[in-house]
């Protein structure tokens, strides 16, 4: 008679059991004892096929061992050749991707003081295997500041409101947040919201491109338009910090936070100038913390966020000096045309005496022409009573 005993580890688990095979437990494991034969002849071989359960195996494992020894009651000759052990190598196959719109595209403020505007992020796992533990890290432009000069704060912060599969996750940073009792928990989660994702069922990957392109939306003429970012000098910048997980198997295991802000357009007058137009975008990022060996998917890490605020178009108001020098221009122009007819003669009281004597000859020969007229109807006039 002939068999094989298998050891397999914990946490791994018979997925089915095997109509050949004995299940026992064991300290750190499973031992199946299974007949392969009575008697195996020789050149005959069996195979054995074993369906296991993986689902327990820790995220982040790096290999699995099963030994297997083979067995006979008959008198075998090579015993050495009878065990092996079987490594096992394993990959987590996971990644996380991160998006973000400006609930409203564009903001017309105005004449406004202030205009309050929410932005949405939204982080969503990739791959097969679970994440344990993800860090979001989202940069704002907060505060303008230059040597010498008052500090400008550009808006005010208020707690993030942030969830995974519907659970809410804790948010910090190094800034005061505000208050805001009329941002409800439900006006961050509702379906227009929330960044548009593409089906999972069929990819691995997510192509983001498309959402990233509609979410640059218009763009302002960067002559009116005052730029605030992480990248523009004098800027100060803070990081709000949102620590997510754990991100379950399934497509639709994702983290949302919207963080709803004010800018301070009043405070802004001096950077302003004579810029009707505010482009004011934050940057988020996401890194997996645990599990730490992760055979990591291309996918998109990071991404920007800009909301734009338009007011009124400024109306340019013309410097007087050049309204002098327009008069003046004008002046220069009437006196050179003057002087041109004067060279041509126009003003000169010759030319006009010719003129007059030219109209006194055209009427003289007009008086002439009708007084011929006039003595040939006489003529004609007397022929007719001779007759």
């Amino acid at each position: 008679m002939a068999g094989v005993n298998i050891t397999i580890p914990f946490p791994v688990e018979l997925a089915k059991g095997h109509m050949d095979c004995q299940e026992s437990s064991l300290l750190h494991g499973l031992q199946l004892n299974c007949y392969l034969g009575n008697p195996l002849r020789s050149g005959n071989q069996k195979e054995l096929t074993v369906h296991l359960d993986m689902s327990g195996v820790k995220v982040g494992t790096e290999y699995l061992t099963f030994n297997i020894s083979a067995y006979t009651k008959s008198k075998d000759k090579n015993l050495h050749e009878n065990f092996q052990q079987l490594h096992l190598n394993l990959t987590t196959d996971a990644n996380i991707s991160i998006l973000g719109k400006s609930e409203e595209d564009v903001y017309s403020y105005f004449k406004a003081n202030e205009m309050k505007f929410k932005q949405i992020y939204e982080v969503q796992k990739v791959g097969l295997s679970s994440v344990d533990v993800a860090e979001i890290d989202i940069s704002i432009p907060v505060q303008w500041f230059e040597p010498n000069r008052k500090k400008i704060n550009l808006l005010e912060l208020y707690s993030p409101k942030a969830y995974l599969n519907g659970q809410p996750l804790s948010c910090s940073s190094s800034i005061r947040f505000h208050s805001e009792d009329d941002v409800q928990d439900e006006d961050i989660l509702d379906d227009e919201s929330k960044p548009d994702m593409q089906n999972q069922e069929s990819q691995e990957t997510r192509d983001l491109s498309k959402i990233q392109n509609e979410a640059k939306g218009y763009q302002p003429p960067a002559n009116r338009t005052l730029f605030l970012n992480c990248s523009t000098p004098n800027v100060v910048c803070n990081t709000v910090k949102c620590t997510a997980g754990p991100f379950e198997s399934t497509p639709q295991s994702s983290a949302v936070i919207a963080i709803m802000m004010t800018l301070k357009i009043s405070d802004l007058g001096t950077l302003m100038g004579k810029k009707d137009i505010v482009h004011l975008t934050t940057s988020g990022s996401v890194t997996i913390k645990k599990p730490e060996n992760l055979n990591f998917i291309a996918g998109n890490h990071s991404v920007t966020v800009s909301s734009i605020f338009i007011g009124n178009v400024q109306k340019e108001v013309v410097a007087t000096w050049i309204i002098a020098l327009a008069i003046i221009a004008g002046i220069l122009l009437l006196m050179l045309l003057v002087i041109g007819l004067m060279k041509a003669g126009f003003f000169e009281r010759r030319k006009k005496e010719e003129l007059k004597a030219l109209k006194a000859v055209d009427a003289m020969d007009e008086f002439t022409i009708r007084t011929i007229q006039t003595d040939d109807a006489e003529v004609q006039e007397l022929d007719e009573k001779d007759c």
